[in-house]
């Protein structure tokens, strides 16, 4: 792939993270999407699928904010279609982003690590 290539899908990710969150904060009523956030957009090479992550605020939302926002995504493919000047706009997955929850586990770990350490050189 060449570099151009690369530099429009990041382009091409960072646009529509931006104006799904937008359309999400501002077009989407659905009460099953609770207080959450877009993580990041991963096209495919082909333009065809945008994989978009998000995070909820309380981690138990995220299977019914999945199915809101699996819900919504014609809606809000529609309203790309309409506000985007693309030849093609990704058909969108939404995915529950569990790296910020690997994250505070791999923390909580080395914090226990860290903890046992300094118990071991105080015996």
């Amino acid at each position: 792939m060449t570099q151009k290539k690369i530099h429009r899908i990041d382009r091409l990710q960072q646009l529509l993270q931006e104006e799904i969150s937008g359309i999400l904060s501002r077009d989407i009523k659905d009460p099953r999407i609770k207080m959450m956030s877009i993580t990041r957009v991963i096209v495919s090479k082909d333009l065809s699928l945008a994989k978009v992550y998000f995070s909820t605020f309380k981690e138990e939302d995220g299977e019914e904010t999945l199915a809101g926002l699996e819900s919504s995504s014609g809606f809000i493919f529609h309203l790309l279609m309409k506000r985007l000047t693309l030849k093609t706009i990704p058909h969108i997955k939404f995915i529950i982003d569990t790296s910020i929850k690997y994250a505070r586990y791999m923390e909580d770990k080395m914090k226990e690590i860290i903890k046992d350490e300094k118990d071991d050189k105080q015996d």
